[in-house]
């Protein structure tokens, strides 16, 4: 396996070669290839990133993520919550917090938790000035539209919708 041993690498393209590698064998539905890849990613991280690199957790990441689509949840929620954990303390007002919560409020979408995913996705609304892109903020709107169309509140979704088209 190209990567079975974490310790050969020691470019910053190696952590990017096995998100690649990963959405790879998320795609294929090869779970235990993509967790066995997350594993080494997380373990690289420390080597090839600073504390407060958005790259430094993308291994925990991309760990909620692959049980997200095994349909694993509580199993993701863990390894999003642990994410979240990090930026809290390391980052508070960072992008990288905020992109964290709009990470865990999917996840409580798909779980049918929509109070909970309302309640992260407008903290997140709330620090829009941390933000570089409006990407994010595009993103967090179209979401909660969505949330608010699951719960039937079509005023609110139809508003939220408006709301996303402004970035």
């Amino acid at each position: 396996e190209l990567f079975d041993n974490p310790n050969s690498y020691s470019t910053r393209l190696t952590t990017k070669a096995l998100t690649i590698d990963i959405q790879k064998a998320v795609q294929q539905g090869d779970w235990n290839k993509a967790i066995k890849l997350a594993n080494n990613e997380i373990k690289l991280a420390s080597k090839e990133w600073t504390k407060t690199s958005p790259n430094y957790t993308q291994g925990i990441i991309n760990m909620g993520m692959i049980y997200t689509y095994m349909g694993q949840y509580n199993e993701a929620e863990k390894y999003l919550k642990k994410n979240i954990y990090y930026w809290e303390k390391v980052a508070p007002n960072s992008e990288q917090y905020y992109l964290s919560l709009t990470i865990l409020a999917h996840l409580y979408r798909e779980m049918n938790r929509y109070n909970e995913s309302l309640s992260l996705y407008k903290t997140c609304l709330k620090s829009e000035s941390s933000f570089t892109g409006a990407h994010l903020l595009w993103q967090i709107y179209f979401n909660i539209a969505s949330v608010y169309t699951q719960l039937g509140k079509y005023d609110f979704a139809e508003e939220n919708f408006h709301k996303s088209l402004r970035y």
